[in-house]
């Protein structure tokens, strides 16, 4: 019986793919609990099951690590909230259906979010803009909505004060949120909802 020679050469596509999601999902847990800068590449390549000599096969550097990290993040952020914006024309309802994707994605990316907040000084400078880019865009996003709804009659104001709050308010969820807490991530989004809708209204 002929037995069928080992490959040789590179690995397939997907187990290059899979050994790359590892890599990024370990890094982003050590980054989140160690910091960018606490955390070495061998220790990255120890909790992924890469040795050292592989691990620059699947990545660039540490730094790219980091970007791919936080990038990946905010752009799945603003596609979703596209996405919520297409679907909702009301502004109030917009607004509330924006509290529960905006909570969802945090909870969800809770780790980035943790690493945005406290390393992304580490990025080079034509990555934090692109990656401010995209939040800015996130943000007018949510700033047409509270304008729609001040032309509308039905907010009583559209100052950025009040979108800069709110969105920084309803991203720090994923600092005190706990999945075995009281509340599930749709009881929060539907409290925080009501309490910036309350606060919009025109009386």
């Amino acid at each position: 019986m002929t037995q069928t020679p080992a490959r040789r050469g590179r690995p397939p596509e997907s187990a290059t793919g899979d050994t790359r999601k590892r890599i990024l999902n370990e890094a982003a847990k050590l980054f989140a609990r160690q910091g960018f800068h606490g955390t070495s590449v061998s220790e990255i390549g120890k909790a992924a099951g890469v040795q050292s000599g592989a691990l620059y096969y699947h990545i660039k550097s540490k730094d790219e690590l980091l970007w791919q990290i936080l990038i990946s993040y905010i752009e799945d952020m603003l596609e979703s909230t596209l996405k919520t914006v297409a679907e909702h024309d009301a502004p109030e309802e917009r607004v509330r259906a924006m509290v529960h994707n905006h909570i969802t994605q945090i909870i969800r990316y809770r780790r980035h979010v943790t690493i945005e907040l406290r390393d992304r000084a580490a990025l080079s400078k034509p990555h934090k803009e692109q990656l401010q880019a995209a939040r800015d865009e996130v943000q007018r996003l949510w700033q047409q909505a509270i304008d729609d709804g001040a032309a509308a009659g039905v907010f009583r104001s559209n100052d950025r004060v009040i979108t800069n709050a709110l969105i920084s308010m309803i991203s720090l969820v994923s600092q005190w949120f706990k999945l075995s807490g009281e509340h599930s991530s749709d009881d929060v989004a539907d409290i925080l909802a009501d309490l910036v809708l309350d606060g919009l209204r025109t009386p």
